[in-house]
């Protein structure tokens, strides 16, 4: 099944799949329309329980239609701390699927991550899963400014249960330092999150025929 994935192209245009963010002033403009897809209102099953100092609106945030902004803290965006992420939505019966995506962000000084890759399978029992594919990450943990990517799948299946997973991905010792070094000279002018907490954010959205 084909695997929809933008590679990355240090955002030299804009419209490209990752995008960052421009201007304080104007919302992010996948956050202004609510969507309607497969998932909104679904059940999600979170086995991995998302942090609760990072818990948007709730269990139904990642379901709800609205797709997160430029602050990670607009209560769009579930967070997760130092872990994988490992969650599924339940349909409620089985019916054609054609497209699963996730937003996740990445903010360098905020240390959050995007993951380092998103697994998409489903099943028909909530037990045995039929894998749809694996879309790494593009974007350099380097890169400081504030971005946002899609990772998805589209192509054709049926099933009740959608299983997303998200490999955490952490920047290295030496990128680490640096950003902790940054930390202590802009501490007076800029709040930062505790040391050391490698956050994942993500919103997601299924659409079908």
């Amino acid at each position: 099944m084909p695997v929809r994935s933008t590679p990355w192209h240090g955002f030299r245009s804009a419209d490209t799949t990752p995008s960052i963010r421009r201007t304080p002033v104007e919302p992010r403009p996948e956050s202004l329309e609510p969507l309607r897809c497969l998932s909104t209102g679904k059940t999600v099953i979170y086995h991995t329980p998302y942090s609760l100092k990072y818990a948007a609106a709730g269990d139904g945030s990642l379901t709800d239609g609205l797709r997160g902004g430029w602050n990670y803290g607009d209560r769009r965006w579930l967070g997760w701390l130092d872990t994988d992420v490992d969650l599924v939505v339940d349909l409620g019966e089985r019916q054609p699927v054609r497209r699963i995506a996730a937003d996740f962000m990445q903010g360098f000084y905020a240390d959050i991550w995007m993951p380092r890759a998103v697994e998409f399978s489903v099943s028909d029992d909530n037990e045995r899963f039929t894998p749809l594919a694996t879309v790494g990450n593009d974007i350099p943990v380097e890169f400081k400014q504030d971005c946002y990517r899609e990772f998805g799948w589209t192509g054709q299946t049926e099933a009740r249960y959608v299983r997303l997973k998200a490999r955490h991905q952490r920047p290295s010792r030496r990128l680490d330092l640096h950003r902790r070094n940054h930390r202590r000279v802009t501490r007076r002018v800029r709040p930062f999150c505790e040391k050391g907490c490698g956050r994942q954010a993500a919103s997601l959205f299924l659409t079908g025929p």
